[in-house]
């Protein structure tokens, strides 16, 4: 069995070539997985911020603590023992959480928000969008004709 701690010798080429494809790929990929997360935090945080998420939340709470239930300030949401997996308190925590979501239209104004938001968003950075699109395009058939040569 070969050792696996040692690298195989390039070749002069073969280092130039692998050097320039690390550094397109560098300069292409990392975007390119990141736009769609990078539209989908700052909709997640304008939703937070504005005064119709704000309300929504504030409405789902007010129902949460009407029903026994106490909301941790920091994350919003009422508190209970992970450490108990899924004990019985912490299902009737989860059930009452999820019934006041919904009966308050909570859930569906933060989701119509953040859709509103995305598209928005979505629509500002359409030309990255197809830009970063064309490149990925470019390295796939990059890549395919590198598997095709090598049959």
């Amino acid at each position: 069995m070969a050792d696996e701690s040692v690298k195989p010798n390039r070749s002069d080429d073969e280092s130039l070539c692998f050097a320039s494809a690390k550094e397109a790929m560098a300069g292409v990929a990392p975007d390119s997985y990141s736009l769609d997360d990078q539209i989908s935090s700052s909709a997640y945080d304008a939703v937070q911020m504005s005064d119709e998420g704000k309300a929504a939340r504030a409405a789902a709470q007010a129902c949460m603590t009407d029903e026994g239930l106490v909301i941790d300030p920091d994350s919003g949401h009422p508190r209970s023992d992970a450490s108990a997996g899924n004990s019985e308190a912490n299902i009737r925590i989860a059930v009452i959480e999820a019934t006041c979501n919904v009966e308050t239209g909570a859930i569906q104004t933060l989701y119509d928000l953040t859709a509103r938001y995305q598209a928005a968003l979505i629509d500002r950075n359409e030309a990255a969008a197809v830009v970063l699109a064309e490149q990925k395009a470019e390295l796939i058939a990059g890549y395919q004709k590198i598997i095709d040569e090598s049959k």
